[in-house]
């Protein structure tokens, strides 16, 4: 949560590995199994991972060995999510489980194929869970009535993310496209199309921008105003998880090449400077995309830069 350690997981013999935000080689946490789920604590003093014969483990921030390991069932968890309600996990048995702090186990069943993914509310009062058969599902903190919508059309959800400010959530799936959902009335909207299954997904803790990363090895930031997206290449294959620092300074991918890049990004104060500064023209597009101008506002300067240039 701090932005100084990454946690990675991969298939038997990678274990989980804490890298240095800024490099370096890091350490090990071994697992016997494979492991497809990591989160941490709200604090950042423990990491949960998860693997896939179904155990659960917490480790210390600066520990070699789990301080608890809980087994759910014999399934193959994949997804973990961290907030102040609890520790939650879900797997290819569709049912959800948490471990509220100080209280009993829940554990709830959807039923609407695996659960690829879960995310708490910026708030801690919601959590959401991407399924397998296309369903988002929303519910309070794992208590009461389970809200739930089809997106994925019978195709598989694979990830999804909320807005900071709870009002909102990111959905990516096998329908090659990335979703914004609004959380109040379940207006739904479509931001974007790939060209191939998208795996992966994160909002920006500023709110300017939706992070994708996807089959084709391309990782995509897309404006939240609308425009085209900055395609960052160094992935040779699949990208299956993407994260934004708590600044929102760095982007992180890892993918199923083996690589995780850690992407320096343009910070606010640096785009309104490189915009002060332009005196090309830029089109609406190049200005969303290189300056973070909503679509609105870049519309508006490129057509003054043009009546001013006499065009």
């Amino acid at each position: 949560p701090d932005g100084a350690e990454l946690a990675v997981a991969g298939d038997r013999g990678v274990g989980v590995r804490l890298l240095p935000a800024d490099g370096g080689a890091g350490r090990v946490l071994p697992h016997p199994s494979t492991v497809y789920a990591v989160a941490w604590s709200p604090d950042g003093a423990e990491l949960a991972t998860a693997d896939v014969a179904g155990v659960v483990r917490r480790w210390s921030r600066e520990g070699d060995a789990p301080t608890r390991v809980d087994t759910v069932r014999r399934v193959m968890l994949l997804a973990l999510a961290w907030g102040p309600a609890g520790l939650a996990t879900g797997g290819d048995d569709g049912a959800i489980t948490i471990w509220p702090p100080g209280q009993e186990l829940i554990h709830r069943a959807l039923d609407r194929g695996n659960i690829e993914a879960l995310a708490w509310s910026p708030t801690g009062d919601r959590l959401a869970a991407a399924t397998g058969d296309g369903f988002l599902a929303m519910n309070a903190a794992g208590r009461g009535p389970v809200d739930l919508r089809e997106l994925g059309e019978g195709d598989a959800l694979n990830d999804l993310a909320w807005d900071p400010n709870g009002d909102a959530l990111a959905v990516v799936g096998e329908r090659r496209a990335l979703r914004r959902v609004a959380t109040a009335d379940g207006a739904t909207s479509l931001p974007s199309r790939h060209t191939t299954a998208v795996w992966s997904t994160a909002w920006d803790p500023h709110g300017r921008f939706i992070a994708t990363g996807a089959a084709d090895g391309a990782v995509r930031l897309w404006p939240v105003q609308g425009g085209n997206p900055t395609v960052l290449s160094g992935h040779g294959d699949t990208v299956f998880a993407v994260a934004f620092d708590p600044r929102g300074e760095r982007l992180v991918s890892a993918g199923a090449d083996g690589r995780v890049i850690v992407w320096p990004l343009p910070s606010a104060d640096l785009r309104a400077h490189l915009a002060a500064i332009t005196s090309v023209c830029l089109s609406p597009a190049q200005r969303q995309t290189h300056l973070g101008e909503p679509a609105d506002a870049a519309l508006a300067a490129a057509t003054a830069c043009e009546s001013a240039a006499g065009r």
